[in-house]
């Protein structure tokens, strides 16, 4: 392999990096605040989860924010226009369907591994809408286009199914 071409993987590995290294920092740091909640809850002994919620969303913020600003700089530095999209489009589908989730849990509590699978469906469904047609502008889809919707995807389909079995498991 020529240097040019070990160069050129290079960048190829670093930018997938730099997309998954994202998505699990937006993870981490919601589950940071959420964790800081539930202590906040369990020192004050307020008997309910008013502080798990109120350092929770302002943890979903920060990671929102945080995860904007690291796309902005990515999409300029590896020159993709569709990655900042795809992360913010998995990232409120990913909140929409677990918020559908938390609500249909109390009525429909077994049938939510059924909702969940719908759920990816749904953002299945909503790559193809999306992104597909862009990606095949060109004849063909190359692995940085596909990595571009799929390690947000996977990244919020980890975080989601290991939310959602938390919950079923109480």
């Amino acid at each position: 392999m020529s240097k040019i071409e070990k160069s050129k993987r290079r960048v190829k590995l670093r930018k997938y990096a730099h997309l998954s290294g994202v998505g699990i920092q937006m993870g981490v740091t919601i589950y940071l605040a959420s964790y800081l909640g539930k202590w906040l809850d369990g020192y004050f002994a307020t008997g309910n989860n008013t502080y798990t919620l109120i350092v929770t969303m302002i943890g979903v913020v920060i990671s929102f924010i945080s995860l904007l600003a690291q796309l902005k700089r990515i999409n300029k530095k590896y020159d993709q226009d569709l990655i900042l999209f795809a992360y913010v489009a998995n990232y409120i589908l990913a909140v929409v369907i677990y918020t559908a989730l938390l609500i249909l849990e109390k009525k429909y509590n077994h049938l939510l591994g059924f909702f969940f699978m719908g759920g990816s469906l749904l953002k299945m469904a909503f790559f193809f809408i999306f992104f597909s047609s862009y990606y095949r502008a060109d004849g063909k889809i190359t692995t940085s286009e596909i990595f571009a919707f799929l390690a947000p995807y996977g990244i919020c389909l980890v975080f989601e199914t290991t939310a959602l079995i938390k919950r079923l498991n109480k």
